[in-house]
């Protein structure tokens, strides 16, 4: 399927964001020295581009019915492709899960009790899987609601892979691309997640924690 030519959008609008993203970024961590993080090899296309991963940020939401918790995560690495007429076809995206940080508690110690948690084999099992990674299959034009682009492709956490597709709203203007995703939910238990799920543990009664992680993501990519 050949997806219609993206349109160069408002270019002060994405002045104004590439400013917003700038101002607001925390300073970027040291480069990822583990050298098995590589961004997979892609098919070649007509032009690469690589996220930005000092301005480009992902947040995420864990609900239970006491409350929630949101926080971070950092983009370790990623490089999107395009067709020879400019269209994005492909790419791949790493979350560097050991950036993890929670940003709802206030409280240092309890911040830190959870942000271990999630670390753990309870969750995310950090220390064995240290990367996520989206690999991109394809983008399509998908016109309808606060999106115009759907983005096909495979999910890994823990190892473990199953295909999504997440809708976002694209913008290009000459050697910039900025992607943003409002809202995508994924169950964790797809991915082993399985700490106080309600699916898998049904005498929980109100201790349970959802099964839906609430994701939402905005990358910065520029073309080489």
């Amino acid at each position: 399927m050949n997806p219609k030519k993206f349109k160069i959008t408002d270019f002060v609008r994405l002045g104004i964001l590439i400013i917003i993203f700038s101002s607001c970024k925390e300073k970027a961590p040291a480069p990822l020295q583990n050298e098995n993080a590589s961004v997979p090899d892609h098919k070649a296309y007509g032009t690469r581009i690589l996220i930005d991963t000092v301005n480009s940020t992902l947040t995420w939401t864990g609900s239970k019915p006491t409350g929630s918790h949101s926080g971070t995560l950092l983009m370790g690495k990623g490089e999107l492709f395009t067709d020879m007429e400019g269209r994005l076809q492909g790419g791949s995206i790493l979350v560097d899960m050991k950036s993890l940080k929670c940003t709802d508690l206030k409280d240092e110690a309890e911040r830190k009790d959870l942000e271990d948690h999630l670390r753990s084999p309870d969750f995310f099992s950090i220390d064995s899987f240290p990367y996520a990674e989206f690999f991109i299959d394809s983008f399509i034009v998908a016109a309808g609601g606060n999106t115009n682009t759907t983005a096909y492709g495979q999910l890994t956490i823990k190892g473990i892979t199953h295909p999504v597709e997440v809708h976002a709203q694209v913008s290009q203007a000459e050697n910039v691309v900025m992607i943003e995703v409002p809202e995508l939910k994924i169950d964790r238990t797809r991915w082993n997640i399985n700490y106080k799920s309600k699916s898998i543990f049904p005498n929980l009664l109100d201790k349970f924690i959802d099964d839906e992680i609430g994701i939402s993501m905005k990358l910065l990519a520029m073309k080489q």
